[in-house]
């Protein structure tokens, strides 16, 4: 791929998609949480799509996700 010929949305676009990718693979290993609470005191319900939503609004999470995701991989790997 010739990134010096494509426009800068097609780039901005392949980020996007990647970024996405990324929050869907986090989405998908995850598969429930504690310690998640609301102001009421208690945590919301583990759901895929809550997931992707607490992904995408708190990257510094995901990024823990996937830390996690590679240290896993790396061991069983």
């Amino acid at each position: 791929m010739d990134f010096t010929k494509m426009a800068h949305n097609q780039i901005m676009g392949l980020i996007t998609d990647g970024e996405k990718t990324q929050i869907e693979d986090a989405a998908d290993a995850t598969v429930g949480w504690e310690n998640l609470p609301l102001p009421a005191g208690k945590g919301p319900e583990f759901s895929h799509d809550l997931a992707v939503w607490l992904y995408t609004g708190y990257p510094d999470i995901l990024r823990q996700v996937d830390d996690y995701r590679k240290e896993v991989s790396n061991f069983f790997g």
